[in-house]
């Protein structure tokens, strides 16, 4: 097998134990020619060299955290712990992808947004904004969570694929639980998930 990358001996200057990887050969989708610089990451393990995933700009990838198939991490975004990133996923930004998550499928995190715990985004959803998705909840269909909403499962495992009505409490703060396994909340203001005073239909697995 041939290379796609290697590791330089560029440290990233917040975290020693990174390092800038180069191109052995061209990306075309990402517009990355052999020999150009690319983001962080630890060691080997962070980006497969197989397929045309990539990590660019000052992204970082450490830890036990993996980039594959046709993955792209970009721009200043954070993937760390056991994460993973695959198919044809996009993380960018400023996202911070965390925990034991998987973003796959062609799922895009960008922006300010978090995921973290156990979840899952997937399909053609979006997660941007200030958006969180975390623990025990799936979002997936075409789902597009944004502003300030935080999603996180704190029993069995939701899956989340398309949108029902949301429920205010003071025209500010949105709460929705189902047996106590999922609470949501967030501003209700136009900002909050792709403009529709909406939430996601929620089934539990």
């Amino acid at each position: 097998m041939t290379s796609k990358y290697e590791i330089t001996d560029m440290q990233n200057p917040e975290n020693p134990n990174l390092f800038r990887i180069r191109a052995l050969r061209d990306i075309i989708q990402f517009n990355v020619n052999a020999g150009d610089l690319g983001g962080y990451i630890e060691h080997e393990v962070n980006l497969s060299q197989d397929g045309d995933c990539w990590i660019g700009d000052d992204a970082c990838v450490y830890g036990n955290a993996r980039v594959s198939d046709n993955a792209q991490v970009y721009e200043n975004a954070r993937v760390l712990d056991n994460a993973q990133i695959f198919g044809y996923a996009r993380v960018f930004g400023h996202a911070r992808i965390y925990g034991n998550t998987k973003i796959f499928g062609a799922a895009r995190v960008f922006d300010n947004a978090q995921i973290y715990g156990d979840a899952e985004v997937h399909c053609d959803a979006w997660v941007f904004g200030n958006a969180q998705v975390a623990h025990a909840v799936w979002l997936g269909g075409s789902i597009k969570l944004n502003g300030h909403m935080i999603l996180t499962g704190s029993g069995g495992r939701c899956n989340i694929t398309s949108l029902e009505q949301i429920y205010y409490v003071d025209g500010v703060t949105a709460f929705y639980t189902i047996d106590n396994n999922l609470i949501v909340a967030g501003t209700t203001d136009s900002t909050s998930i792709e403009h529709h005073k909406t939430l996601a239909r929620l089934k539990l697995l």
